[in-house]
């Protein structure tokens, strides 16, 4: 089903068509002058979505399906696409000068779909509002197509964090194989899959290093273990700034006799202090 928009006003500016278009459950709004688009929509994984929430990892497009106006050479048309992504503060976070930059040669597609993507990752982070601007021109006239949306990212929530003074900008799910994120709770068997911390702080350091333990243990719904790690770091020193960057330990499931959902346990402490974060995930293994 297409996403159905409301139109706020349509204007004719200095003899140039303006169109203006808002979509008020995804908060997307257009503006075209001299260029127009039939249908702007949100899609994850070819699937149309009206939706501006989106889970840290997720990858989303918005469609510009049949955008025209451009003048034509040899009936082929040239357009341009600047992306930007900013936060609430105004910084940016993203930014593409133009997406379409290395097609010289033209289009000669009609109806013609542009389009541009944004993974909901590093540098974005979760539970954290964003403001998206898209500027298409003509590079062969003088037409523009602008759009802006708000959204906002948030964790996983299969992922059930509890934290003994240590903080975390992004903890998330990543399959090796797939070399995606995974944004839901279902694993396949044999996959190799990473729970990556990113950004951990509050740990005793000495000469700017860290002394961390790292656990992990997985049962099946009967309480059959499946994989315990009593600590996968043992006594080495962690540089601090490695450990902000980036923890990510790796497990994988091969035993075929077990009973969905599978309990994963992932514990880092600190070895000087208390200082510990837990994570907790039901996974579904097939």
């Amino acid at each position: 089903m297409k996403i159905k928009t409301l139109i706020i006003s349509l204007a004719l500016c200095s003899l140039v068509a303006c169109e203006f278009k808002k979509n008020i459950t995804t908060s997307l709004t257009t503006k075209g002058n001299g260029l127009s688009c039939k249908d702007i929509y949100l899609t994850i994984d070819n699937k149309q979505i009206n939706r501006n929430t989106f889970v840290y990892g997720e990858k989303f497009n918005l469609n510009f399906d049949n955008i025209n106006g451009f003048n034509k050479e040899n009936n082929y048309v040239f357009p341009g696409l600047k992306l930007l992504v900013s936060n609430q503060k105004g910084d940016t976070i993203m930014y593409n000068s133009d997406l379409y930059a290395n097609t010289v040669s033209g289009y000669n597609i009609s109806p013609l779909l542009l389009k541009t993507s944004i993974t909901v990752a590093n540098p974005i982070n979760s539970n954290n509002n964003y403001i998206m601007h898209i500027n298409i021109w003509d590079k062969k006239g003088e037409g523009t197509y602008n759009a802006k949306m708000d959204f906002n990212v948030i964790p996983n929530k299969h992922i059930k964090v509890k934290s003994n003074t240590i903080s975390y900008k992004n903890i998330y799910l990543f399959s090796e194989e797939k070399e995606q994120f995974i944004t839901n709770n279902k694993v396949k068997l044999n996959e190799n899959i990473y729970l990556l911390f990113e950004g951990l702080e509050g740990f005793k350091t000495d000469n700017r290093e860290a002394l961390i333990g790292l656990s992990v243990i997985a049962k099946d719904s009967k309480g059959k273990i499946l994989l315990t790690e009593k600590d996968l770091i043992g006594n080495v020193a962690m540089k601090t700034v490695e450990l902000n960057n980036q923890v990510a330990p790796f497990f994988k499931f091969s035993d075929t006799t077990y009973t969905n959902p599978i309990t994963c346990e992932v514990t880092i402490w600190d070895k000087r202090s208390s200082a510990n974060i837990k994570t907790t995930l039901n996974l579904e293994v097939n």
